[in-house]
């Protein structure tokens, strides 16, 4: 099974120029828990979560209309392509804890996303109910992610 099997196509996304209402819009009216952050050409630059916009008004105290996309989006992504293995997924799920993983093309282009929910579904769909192993991936995946992370303290 490859990647585009499972991967939602249609994805919503923002600028690193915008503000911080702009992606919780789009998280509420998707009913999704991540934006990509991408250029005018649709180049992915990172992603933001509703952890890192809920986070960041706390800690800066401020409106989501006071604070920016480019300084609160995660740099780092974790992408595959629509051709890869779904285990290239799962791998990255497992691996670095994701709950979603950025699908882009081979210039880096934003053309969809897929998350654990995706995976669920599939490997719980009638077609897919013999497939074993994607039920194991999705599951080794599940079990490493709702693992406790070690974490930095933060003094006051």
């Amino acid at each position: 099974m490859k990647v585009e099997d499972v991967m939602t196509k249609d994805v919503a996304s923002c600028g690193p120029d915008d503000v911080l209402a702009v992606p919780a819009r789009v998280m509420w009216e998707h009913n999704c828990g991540v934006v990509p952050v991408v250029d005018a050409d649709k180049s992915v630059l990172g992603v933001l979560t509703d952890r890192d916009i809920c986070m960041s008004a706390l800690i800066e105290g401020k409106t989501l209309h006071e604070l920016t996309v480019d300084a609160t989006m995660t740099g780092e992504v974790w992408s595959c392509r629509p051709d890869d293995k779904v285990e290239v997924v799962t791998d990255l799920m497992e691996n670095h804890q994701l709950r979603r993983v950025v699908v882009t093309d081979e210039e880096g282009t934003l053309v969809g996303v897929v998350s654990l929910r995706d995976l669920i579904s599939k490997a719980t769909s009638s077609r897919a109910r013999a497939n074993q192993t994607l039920k194991r991936k999705v599951t080794e995946a599940l079990a490493s992610i709702s693992q406790l992370r070690e974490t930095a303290l933060v003094s006051s």
